[in-house]
């Protein structure tokens, strides 16, 4: 029986010794513990994004560069890559038409705002109302773009900046001339100073005053149309008709024939400023582009020399003027809207677009731009005329955007026209043309 005990006892001492060693053993420096696997970086998405825009091309190159690295701090989880074309305005609408006839793939485009509607009703532009509204567009650009962003109550596009017909003058033959910048500022007034003007730019070697003709005279008619309460059209349940054919209308006919009288030039070669740049007129009714055409050397003091206004208005009345620029929009064949969006409201972001907006001179449709200090401060430092820019912002109307419009603008071209030829009169022209532009809706 002793025996016996001290063999069990011998056993439980083994078992107790193993399990002792084993303990150790997987306790043993030359074992190591088990961890947790250190966490692997987020593989990254890659995103392609393929844009169309319309010339320059060194404004989408600034733009863009600095709209990328806006991205990459918002999505540091997207490895984000534009690719992008610039075409010259007429290719570009061109090369738009082929794309949508062919239901191209593309991201991103900028589109003139009369061409918008040609592109919804194409089916070629996505609508973004969710996104725009979103973003808080109505709040966030100045109701006349606002209203340019959109096609049949929806939005398709944001209007990325603008610019603003204006006049330009030389200031030195003015005054040669004994007339003072505000003798322009009303219909009256302008037209008494330009023979004046005229005799004094003659002996200089230059020319008087120059409005545009054909074919972008319309665009510069549109201010007076507007000074008098008109419009270009006005909706009916049938579809548009013509706004023009009214006292308003008639009397802004009228006022090209005595501005042709008068002696004001209408030339039909026009190369956008380069004319009044060179010297070679006293009085140019061009746009806020025109300031570019000057090299950065006359820009440091040009304000010295050259001035610029809105367009003259009847007294009593608020001068206008007819607002352009670019709209960004979305293809509806886009593979990637969401993203083409997200990358849209980095270009239009204020710390971004600012910079780009005061190095061209272009006008900003936000209204934090304008008129927060931190980013109206960089406009009004780098573009010599901004309080004028700045008061042409709010004063500026756009043109229709439905796919009838450009026949619209052929009508007028043709009959206002032969206004300043004195091949009709003013009333003849303005009643043809309302006829013609009706009957778009009619048949």
């Amino acid at each position: 029986m002793a025996e016996i005990k001290k063999w069990v006892a011998f056993l439980l001492l083994g078992v107790v010794v193993a399990a002792v060693m084993g303990g150790c053993a997987q306790k043993s420096p030359t074992t190591p513990t088990p961890t947790t696997p250190p966490s692997e970086e987020p593989q990254k998405t890659k995103v392609t994004l393929t844009a169309y825009f319309a010339a320059p091309k060194d404004r989408w190159e600034a733009l863009v560069k600095a709209a990328e690295e806006k991205f990459e701090e918002e999505h540091p989880n997207i490895d984000l890559e534009i690719k992008y074309m610039v075409y010259p305005y007429g290719e570009m609408h061109k090369k738009l038409v082929t794309m949508a006839a062919a239901n191209a793939e593309a991201d991103i485009v900028s589109i003139d705002q009369i061409w918008l509607g040609e592109f919804v009703e194409a089916g070629y532009i996505k609508d973004i109302s969710n996104e725009a509204k979103a973003w808080g567009i109505e709040d966030k650009l100045y109701a006349p773009y606002v209203k340019g962003c959109m096609y049949d109550g929806n939005y398709y596009a944001v209007w990325a900046w603008t610019d603003a017909r204006l006049m330009w003058y030389r200031k030195d033959i003015l005054e040669k001339a004994n007339v003072e910048p505000g003798d322009l500022k009303t219909w009256e007034g302008f037209l008494k100073a330009v023979p004046k003007i005229k005799d004094v730019a003659e002996a200089e070697g230059m020319g008087g005053v120059a409005f545009p003709g054909a074919p972008w005279l319309v665009d510069w008619w549109y201010p007076y149309l507007f000074e008098n309460g008109g419009k270009i059209l006005v909706k009916t349940n049938g579809g548009y008709k013509a706004g023009f054919d009214n006292e308003a209308g008639i009397k802004a006919a009228n006022y090209l024939l005595e501005m042709k009288k008068a002696g004001v030039e209408f030339p039909t070669v026009w190369k956008w400023g380069e004319e009044f740049a060179g010297g070679r007129y006293v009085v140019w009714f061009g746009g806020t582009w025109v300031l570019g055409k000057f090299s950065e050397e006359e820009q440091a003091n040009i304000s010295e020399k050259i001035g610029v206004m809105m367009f003259p208005a009847p007294s009593g009345k608020e001068s206008r003027t007819l607002s352009g620029g670019w709209l960004l929009a979305i293809p509806s064949t886009s593979k990637h809207p969401d993203i083409a969006w997200e990358f849209i409201k980095c270009m239009l972001d204020p710390d971004v677009l600012t910079p780009v907006l005061a190095e061209y001179s272009y006008l900003p449709t936000q209204k934090v731009i304008a008129e927060d200090s931190a980013y109206a401060s960089q406009l009004e430092e780098e573009i010599p005329f901004w309080p004028v820019f700045r008061e042409a912002l709010t004063k500026g109307a756009a043109r229709p955007n439905m796919p009838e419009y450009p026949k619209v603008a052929e009508i007028l071209y043709e009959e206002l026209s032969k206004v300043v030829y004195e091949k009709t009169t003013p009333e003849d022209a303005v009643h043809t043309a309302a006829e013609k532009v009706n009957a778009l809706w009619q048949g």
